[in-house]
């Protein structure tokens, strides 16, 4: 028998360095969005966000994760 209570959780992640985009959906409505932005009190480079996200994603345990593509010099 299907689950009709289940909750399909998404996030989707528009990310940089400094400051990242987050919206947390469920079931196609949004649930909650927020920005994480990087403390000027941090190191340069891409450490501090790469641990916030990997911190959230497994805090949330999205069935999906959807990430703006950028774009590529040509």
């Amino acid at each position: 028998m299907k689950n009709v209570n289940k909750i399909t959780k998404m996030i989707s992640l528009d990310t940089s360095t400094a400051n990242s985009g987050v919206t947390v959906w469920h079931n196609a409505n949004i649930y909650k969005n927020f920005n994480l932005k990087k403390p000027k009190k941090e190191a340069p480079g891409d450490s501090w966000m790469i641990r916030q996200l990997i911190d959230l994603l497994d805090k949330e345990h999205p069935d999906i994760v959807v990430v703006e593509e950028e774009p590529t010099a040509r």
